[in-house]
């Protein structure tokens, strides 16, 4: 019987697809087809999933400077549990210029099919990244809340790491997902989360100058901020 090239790669990884249970997933290689992909999910059950990241990573090659095309994270190598992770095989045989074009393995997956993986970033990383804003005289800083995981999703020390005058738009995600409890729940939602923003110390400054609610899924709320964004802070940067 004459088989594919197509179908032979798909039968290489079949002892991973018999090895996955539902829920998981085991990512080798962003080259495998799509095929590979939709029979790595076939089973998965309709409880919460965890997604691993499975793949080479060689910690002994540094992180390169090119930004990730879909999140931003620098592309990398060492640590598959980072942001920024590709296959080490794939890593080092592109040059920094042929990187430039390339999206993480988490980012390929989430916007091709669907699936997130695992990603861990530190405390110290987050701090690092938000240190710069300290130095800025004027800067706006979007304060997205998980509504999902409220309030545990909420920096409580943001104005020590960003300094204590800058503007804060404080952003509720996922209200889509809030059941309606009745009339006036929107604004209900809005006050609670301002609240919870207050008892966290992000307004001893009167820093708070918008809390809107959003859905980044269906767009709800979206052009709303936007237009609120470019009316307060223009086009400052």
């Amino acid at each position: 019987m004459f088989v594919t090239e197509e179908e032979e790669d798909i039968e290489s990884y079949r002892d991973i697809i018999e090895a996955t249970q539902p829920g998981d997933l085991r990512f080798m290689d962003m080259g495998r087809p799509r095929e590979v992909i939709q029979e790595l999910q076939k089973g998965r059950a309709s409880r919460k999933k965890t997604h691993q990241i499975v793949g080479e990573a060689d910690p002994e090659v540094p992180p390169s400077t090119v930004p990730c095309q879909g999140c931003g994270a620098h592309l990398q190598c060492y640590d598959g549990m980072k942001p920024g992770f590709l296959p080490s095989a794939k890593f080092k045989s592109l040059s920094e210029d042929e990187l430039s074009g390339v999206k993480c393995q988490r980012c390929v997956l989430l916007t091709n099919h669907k699936i997130a993986l695992d990603v861990q970033v530190s405390r110290d990383h987050y701090v690092e990244v938000l240190a710069p804003l300290k130095e800025k005289k004027n800067a706006l800083i979007i304060l997205m809340v998980d509504l999902l995981d409220f309030p545990c999703s909420i920096f409580t020390n943001l104005l020590d790491l960003v300094g204590k005058d800058k503007w804060l738009v404080v952003v509720g995600n996922k209200f889509d997902l809030l059941p309606p409890d009745g009339s006036g729940y929107t604004r209900r939602t809005e006050d609670e989360l301002f609240m919870a923003c207050l008892r966290a110390g992000l307004h001893d400054n009167k820093n708070i100058k918008h809390v809107c609610l959003i859905s980044a899924k269906t767009g709800y709320g979206v052009e709303a901020l936007i237009t609120e964004i470019q009316t307060m802070w223009g086009y400052r940067g």
